[in-house]
């Protein structure tokens, strides 16, 4: 067993324990099980926040962009950090709506229908972001362990899945905290190593400049159109992104949830600067890769002493388990607490706790069953790709605009909700699937989605019985 087989056996073992540690804890409640009884401190919050953010794309998606693309990766980067900067700004909001799910914000302005859309295309959207992390984490054990692709598939969906499924988020957030420390140690010791190793930033740009492309150095190589569109939907996907959302709402306190954020947006700063520097310099180091989305495990293989890169490759497993974790305990709130409680007449029961203790069952059973559904599109490419029409661009275009007006907007009406979460949301994925127009879908669902909220809600009688927490005052 060579070292880097040895840290996966020990880290994967660790990782089941800490799930085992909150079997109990997890258990107790629904509201304990899926956003930890709202009560994470700080260092937790922002661990697991860190480790949440951090996916498969922002490290080997982002590193092999940079080795093709160059700089302008640097503007598209930017759009993550100003979305988290947003979303910021929104958290006391978020955190005193008292929510368990995003929608549960909708469901109080717009109704049950309101609850359902959205739940819809949130359960959609994070299968494949689940399935994406599963294909991530196949990879590197396939390149770095020799592993066969779906065993290695396999052996992260069981363990991820175990730990989630004993441990509800206090698992998913401690073992954040851990993988977190990973995932930062992992990234700045592989730019500094690979930078020593070319000479330092510098001697690399100069000889990309006889190599690169054309483009290659200029922050707007892709074009205003393609930049525009990408600032708008990662910026709208990030402030309809549940899994920070139950972040939020697990916060101990409004002030520890906007803490969080804020720290949230520096260390994202900081962080995403990292990516492309390495995609560039593995560019230097290792030219003419066919897959560019391999050149981070490919470095650590061929260039890190043996412990620095085992650490770093643990560090790849846990950006990408620590992701797939949080968004399948997501998914399986989604569907308990927006399809299951409310369809069998069962939430005014949660007050009784041996009720709450079987919803709490039911909930680990949805755990099992979306992790399959997950690892099928997973091993099933063709299938996941017809499902790509469901991803951060529709969700945006579907639930931007409604829960933006959910929080702040009084005027907003019931039917103007739902109908803008399904004419945007509808729109998107139809051009999404269909090339009717070389126009970005997010461009014509966003403002349809919007126009058809203020007029529909304008035309109609205004809402009584608005929550306190609506409206731009504390």
């Amino acid at each position: 067993m060579n070292i880097y087989a040895i840290f996966l056996v020990v880290y994967l073992i660790a990782m089941l324990v800490i799930g085992f540690v909150f079997k109990n804890k997890a258990g107790s409640s629904t509201s304990s099980y899926f956003i930890a009884g709202r009560g994470l401190g700080y260092i937790v919050l922002v661990a697991t926040m860190v480790g949440t953010a951090l996916g498969g794309s922002v490290s080997m998606g982002t590193v092999g962009m940079a080795y093709n693309g160059g700089f302008y990766v640097w503007t598209l980067s930017l759009s993550g950090a100003l979305g988290y900067l947003v979303l910021a700004f929104m958290a006391g909001k978020l955190y005193r709506t008292q929510a368990t799910t995003t929608p549960d914000i909708l469901a109080a302005r717009y109704g049950q229908a309101g609850r359902y859309v959205a739940s819809f295309f949130n359960i959609l959207f994070n299968v494949i972001v689940v399935a994406g992390q599963i294909m991530s984490i196949g990879i590197v054990l396939q390149y770095i362990l020799g592993i066969d692709y779906t065993v290695g598939m396999l052996i992260a969906t069981v363990v991820f899945v175990v730990y989630t499924l004993f441990g509800g988020m206090y698992a998913v957030a401690y073992t954040d905290v851990i993988q977190s420390i990973f995932v930062l140690f992992g990234l700045f010791y592989v730019v500094f190593f690979i930078l020593a190793k070319v000479g330092g930033f510098g001697a690399a740009m100069t000889i990309l400049e006889g190599t690169a492309p054309e483009g290659y150095f200029d922050w707007f190589s892709a074009g205003g159109t393609f930049i525009s569109s990408y600032f708008i939907y990662t910026i709208l996907g990030i402030v309809t992104m549940q899994i920070i959302h139950q972040r939020i709402f697990a916060a101990k306190s409004e002030m520890t949830a906007k803490r969080t954020m804020f720290s949230l947006f520096v260390v994202i700063v900081i962080v995403y600067i990292i990516p492309p520097i390495i995609g560039m310099a593995a560019r230097v180091l290792i030219p003419g890769q066919e897959s560019p989305q391999n050149a981070l495990p490919i470095l650590v293989v061929e260039f890190l002493p043996p412990v620095a890169g085992a650490i770093v490759f643990i560090s790849l497993i846990s950006i990408m388990m620590s992701t797939a974790d949080s968004t399948l305990l997501s998914i399986a709130s989604n569907i308990v607490k927006d399809f299951y409680l409310p369809l069998t007449n069962k939430e005014g029961d949660l007050d009784d706790e041996s009720t709450d203790k079987r919803i709490v069952r039911v909930s680990k059973i949805c755990v099992i069953i979306m992790a399959l559904v997950s690892l099928f599109a997973a091993l099933n490419s063709q299938f996941l790709v017809a499902i790509q029409i469901f991803r951060l661009t529709v969700c945006a275009g579907a639930i931007a605009v409604p829960l933006i007006a959910a929080l702040y907007w009084k005027r907003a009406t019931r039917l103007a909700g739902v109908l803008s979460m399904i004419f945007g949301g509808g729109i998107a994925l139809i051009l999404e699937n269909v090339a009717l127009t070389t126009v970005p879908s997010i461009f014509i669902s966003v403002p349809v989605s919007l126009i058809v909220l203020v007029v529909v809600s304008i035309l109609q009688k205004a809402p009584e019985n608005v929550p306190e927490w609506v409206g731009f005052k504390k």
